[in-house]
């Protein structure tokens, strides 16, 4: 199982490059990640080896994304609670930052029995930080 992780986390990438251009990379994210946990652990169960010290090491997931990680919350609790349980799902199929825009849109086509043939324009304004990603 180590192997397995060790080997994942070699494959991670998930940048968030994609929003200097639009370009398409971040659908590939979720699957990619999908497929290669699968072979990550084909691999492992295969005897192929990664490193041990994937998530704690010099240059391992937590000091390449979070330089003050504090490990010992990794295994904290491990197997008794999962956090996992405390997340949701995106109702829509978009940026976190649109998410609530949408459901206004929605509330008030619905409130106003508003059709999409009736609106000839509509602005949605977003904080000014969300302007380069857009």
């Amino acid at each position: 199982m180590l192997s397995s992780v060790g080997i994942a986390g070699s494959m991670a990438a998930g940048s968030l490059e994609f929003l200097s251009d639009g370009s398409w990379t971040k659908r590939l994210h979720p699957g990619l990640a999908a497929q290669n946990g699968i072979l990550a652990a084909k691999l492992a169960a295969e005897g192929f080896r990664g490193p041990a010290s994937i998530l704690e090491g010099r240059d391992g997931f937590l000091s390449a994304y979070a330089p003050d990680a504090k490990f010992h919350l990794v295994n904290q609790d491990l197997g008794k609670t999962f956090e996992i349980l405390r997340t949701s799902t995106k109702p829509h199929a978009c940026c976190r930052y649109m998410q609530a825009p949408i459901d206004g849109l929605t509330q008030l086509a619905i409130t106003h029995d508003l059709h999409s043939e009736q609106i000839a324009r509509r602005n949605c304004c977003l904080g000014s930080w969300m302007a380069p990603r857009l």
